[in-house]
């Protein structure tokens, strides 16, 4: 063989191994990958409900605190006249 052919050859071979062990890795990481990414989803979806639960009671209060600003309004101009 010749030098190229050599070069060459060792070039594919070291290009298999390298593509073998990516081919391994992407396999692990796609079959794997939901160990570690379901759990974060699942509790981010978990905060995501407990915020919008604590908005819904904060906000919620709104139109009940409003009525009754306006109901002591309409009491202090009564006073008032």
């Amino acid at each position: 063989m010749t030098r190229n052919e050599e070069k060459l050859t060792q070039a594919f071979q070291s290009h298999e191994t390298g593509a073998g062990r990516l081919v391994v890795l992407m396999e692990q990481a796609v079959t794997f990958g939901w160990n570690d990414l379901y759990p974060l989803v699942k509790h981010t979806m978990r905060w995501q409900i407990n915020r919008v639960a604590r908005e819904q009671e904060t906000y919620g209060q709104l139109p009940w605190t409003l009525q009754a600003m306006k109901s002591t309004v309409k009491e202090q101009q009564q006073h008032d006249v």
